[in-house]
């Protein structure tokens, strides 16, 4: 038996069916193929941003495969990245760099697009000092956040094009964190128009988080008009293609934008829509801010055990509460729906409500 799902393993492999590979390898009971199998297709679940295959794959493995191997901990750790799991992601980072430090980095090739400047993974000193950068923007450190992204920049090959446009989205939304939102605004457009002139590969992840982030700054300007059409070109784009669930990003910043022009019906089915797709993706602060326009727009139609159940779930949401109210507001605007109901109760006579 072992022998047939070894024959499966590299018919799967020579067809690049990556799913099938790695499942047939570890039934076959080689690890290190499987793990080199992962290595090499991860990539594509990174830039669809499925978070229940990445995790499946990863799991499967023997942990100290993941721990020992540069690329799988940086990948495990892109994922918690993209997930806010900020305790995770620093966690991985460290294990990330001590296995280069081991085991020193071995040649690397993609299956999909060239083997350098199309992937976030050939560059793991790079990749790594991206993520700490990620890490410290999402705790409200700009200084060493931007100290990263020069160290990023600073290891980066000329053939690393992906990677560039990752480090100057970064630092662009660092402007964000810092109050300067017309530099922030600016520079987002650039690099998503960088990514549009770009090699298909990866053109789903990052392109949909540029413009997630893009709709927010203008959206934080007042511009309402423009974030509608930011927001706008994705589901146009990811419409027809096999990555529909990357348009969920869109819908929930469609309904966050038609929320606060009052066009709540638009806005629940958008924030509905959106939430639905996001459950299948990494990026989970998409979901958790679709969850909350949803509780919020019931909460404005008076239906306020309707709001508590749906903001109920986007607390459930597995973000670290190190990440500063800018890029996580759920909590805030829980307080928001939960009001109603601390109000209600009455305390006993002669007692303060400390809310």
């Amino acid at each position: 038996m072992q022998a047939l799902h070894r024959a499966a393993a590299a018919w799967s492999q020579e067809h690049d069916l990556g799913d099938d590979a790695v499942r047939h390898a570890l039934a076959a009971g080689d690890a290190a193929w499987a793990a080199r199998l992962v290595e090499r297709h991860v990539e594509e679940l990174l830039g669809r941003s499925e978070g229940v295959a990445l995790r499946r794959w990863l799991s499967a493995l023997p942990a100290e495969w993941v721990r020992d191997r540069p690329r799988l901990c940086l990948a495990q750790a892109y994922g918690a990245a993209q997930g806010f799991q900020l305790e995770a992601l620093e966690v991985l980072l460290d294990d990330a760099e001590r296995a280069v430090a081991v085991s020193g980095d071995e040649p690397y090739e993609p299956s999909l697009g060239p083997p350098q400047g199309d992937s976030v993974l050939a560059n793991v000193p790079a990749g790594i000092a991206f993520l700490r950068a990620s890490l410290a923007r999402l705790r409200g450190d700009a200084a060493h956040a931007t100290s990263y992204n020069r160290q990023a920049l600073a290891r980066l090959g000329d053939d690393d094009w992906l990677m560039r446009s990752f480090v100057r989205w970064n630092q662009t939304v660092t402007d964000w964190l810092g109050g300067r939102l017309r530099p922030a605004e600016r520079g987002l457009a650039e690099v998503l128009a960088e990514r549009r002139a770009g090699v298909p590969f990866f053109a789903g992840f990052l392109p949909v988080r540029v413009r997630y982030d893009l709709g927010e700054v203008q959206r934080a300007r007042g511009n309402l008009d423009a974030a509608l059409a930011t927001c706008r070109q994705a589901p146009d784009t990811f419409a027809e293609s096999s990555q529909t669930a990357l348009t969920g990003p869109a819908h929930v910043g469609l309904a966050q934008v038609l929320y606060e022009r009052n066009e709540l019906e638009a806005a629940l089915d958008h924030a509905t829509r959106g939430a639905t797709l996001c459950r299948q993706l990494a990026f989970t602060p998409a979901l958790a801010a679709g969850l909350a326009v949803v509780a919020r727009i019931r909460h404005a139609h008076g239906d306020t055990a309707g709001a508590l159940e749906a903001m109920g779930e986007a607390g459930q949401v597995e973000l670290s509460p190190q990440v500063i109210a800018l890029f996580n507001p759920v909590p805030s605007q829980r307080c928001g729906c939960c009001w109603p109901r601390v109000m209600s109760t009455r305390p006993p006579s002669g007692q303060r409500l400390v809310v």
